[in-house]
């Protein structure tokens, strides 16, 4: 074996650069795809980027803004449309600029098939075929032909990103639609985020409201342990049971009409 390599020393310069290339194979692919392959390699990092950015923004319109223009600088679509179901409107460009109420009806068969879904589905497909008339017609009205379902926890629908067809009129590749299925998943998660948010300070503000209204009279709010569901006076301050703060749930007295005294609650519903 010595005696082949060392009277052919051009096998010995092939075996090491083919060592080499194999321990600069990714370097070398990275500098192929931004010399040969600019557009699509730019396109990749635009919304790899644009991924992580969602993360941090603090407000639906700011989502909504930055999504639009980063998918617009990558992909080039004809169109591109953000269905949020809680707020029940379509943003239509810039939300900022431009916003058109194209209201859906919360119980059309389109929203009730992506329920649960977190793939992307083309328009039209055989999948959709069956739609009424009013969906399809929402849908070509909005030039839409892809569509990415916004899926929260427990696979809960919460919005829609609808993208029209690219002004190249090329398809979106496998790699387009893994990249947009994983900028939906994090609006969808930022959406829940804010709506929670939003829930919280509401309760907060109208909790103050109460209290504010109830000032300088001697009422004995009911207070509740957040575990343990025993109640107290307004006076006190940590549950004797768990050791917990206590908490302003229901804006009532904690003796009613002067007879009967709440001491745990026992459950609680939707009512």
């Amino acid at each position: 074996m010595k005696e082949v390599l060392f009277a052919q020393p051009l096998n010995l310069v092939l075996i090491a650069l083919a060592a080499l290339s194999l321990m600069l194979r990714r370097h070398l692919r990275q500098g192929l795809d931004r010399r040969f392959f600019r557009e699509e390699y730019r396109q990749e990092q635009v919304l790899l980027e644009l991924i992580e950015k969602i993360k941090t923004l603090g407000s639906v319109p700011e989502l909504t803004e930055t999504v639009h223009q980063q998918i617009t600088a990558a992909l080039h679509p004809r169109a591109i449309h953000f269905y949020y179901r809680e707020r029940e409107l379509i943003y239509t460009g810039t939300s900022s600029v431009r916003r058109l109420y194209l209201t859906i009806s919360p119980d059309a068969q389109l929203l009730r098939l992506l329920d649960g879904t977190t793939e992307p589905m083309d328009f039209p497909c055989a999948a959709l075929a069956a739609l009424p008339p009013a969906d399809r017609q929402w849908l070509e009205n909005l030039d839409v032909s892809l569509i990415m379902p916004l899926v929260g926890t427990e696979r809960r629908l919460i919005g829609l990103l609808l993208v029209g067809e690219k002004q190249s009129e090329l398809p979106y590749l496998r790699e387009d639609r893994a990249l947009l299925k994983s900028v939906a998943h994090q609006m969808a998660v930022v959406c829940e985020n804010l709506h929670l948010r939003e829930q919280v300070s509401q309760e907060r503000k109208i909790k103050h409201e109460v209290l504010a209204r109830l000032d300088g009279r001697e009422i004995n709010l009911l207070t509740e342990c957040p575990l343990c569901g025993v109640c107290y006076d307004s006076g006190e301050r940590y549950c004797k049971n768990d050791n917990l703060p206590l908490t302003l749930t229901v804006p009532v007295e904690r003796t009613i009409d002067g007879k009967y005294r709440l001491d745990q609650r026992v459950g609680a519903g939707g009512m």
